[in-house]
Order: C-alpha cells, then structure tokens, then sequence
C-alpha cells in the first residue's frame, strides 16, 4: 500500500484502489462519500476520483472536516482535478497523511473540551474572575504534548481581561 507506514491507534487509513490517477470527479456531486456503511459514529464509505480509481475505508467524519469553510481532503484532490494533475504515489501517500492528522487532530479536540469542561465550560476555565486559567491551560498542554505549545498558544487570560 502506498504511504503512511503507522498511523493513530485504532485508525485504518484509506486504501487507494483502481489504476487511473487522474482526478475527473472528486468524491460525489454532494461531496458525501459514496457506498456509505455503518452507524453515525464509524460511518465510512469511498471517495471516488474518477470512474475506476479512489480511496475506499474513508471514515465520514473525516471526511467530512472543515477547516474555514472548506472540506479539507475533498478541497485537496479537487484542486489536483482543476490542475489536470495525475497522481503520484507521493500524493496519494500525502493525502493519507493528512487524513491521519485530521483524525489525530479530531481526538485531540475531543481531549481539549473535556478539558475545559472538567474545568467549568470555557469562561470558568479561562477567566481569571473565577479562577486561574493556568490548571486548565496545563491540562490542555498534557494533552497536546510536552511541546509547551498550549502556554503560547492560549494566553486567554489577556484575550478574556475584558469579561
């Protein structure tokens, strides 16, 4: 299989399947998945890229992410469809990579509202009316990562002053 060598515990990255890697189409005309199995929690199916070729085991939810609007795995291919771009074993690999860290990214943004949460919702959590934001602010950082991202990254006590 082409790319990724590892990927997140518990997760099946996409396998890419057919021969023709020019991109005519990407996924439906709705941007859904196609042959679509399983409940709404590990519902999956196929991203199609043309006739023959795609990448099937595609969870939904993945699928699905946006970032500022866009459908980030669909607005990818697609871009390599205006292009007229055939694709590489280099593509297909990047594009199961940045699967892999969309689903990593969703577990972390579960991990972090849990976070916030056990902290009294985001105004408690971060709010130096009701208390330190520094607790929250280090249990966010245990989940991200010992990369001391979380400090830099949420210095809500200045960007909250006003409440």
């Amino acid at each position: 299989d082409i790319g990724v060598s590892s990927s997140p515990e518990g997760l099946t990255i996409p396998s890419f399947y057919g021969n023709d890697r020019k991109p005519k189409k990407v996924g439906e005309t709705n941007r859904n998945l196609s042959e679509l199995v399983g409940n709404a929690a590990a519902a999956h199916g196929k991203v199609s890229i043309n006739a023959t070729s795609g990448f099937s085991n595609v969870q939904e939810r993945i699928w699905q992410h946006s970032i500022g609007g866009y459908q980030v795995l669909h607005k990818w291919l697609d871009d390599r469809r205006k292009a007229e771009r055939v694709l590489t074993d280099e593509d297909i690999a990047h594009w199961r990579r940045m699967y892999a860290a969309i689903a990593a990214t969703q577990e972390l943004e579960i991990q972090v509202d849990d976070a916030i949460d056990a902290h009294g919702g985001w105004l408690k959590a971060f709010s130096q009316k009701y208390s330190s934001s520094e607790s929250v602010i280090s249990t966010i950082g245990s989940v991200i990562g010992k990369r001391g991202r979380a400090k830099r990254a949420l210095n809500v006590d200045d960007m909250l002053a006003d409440l």
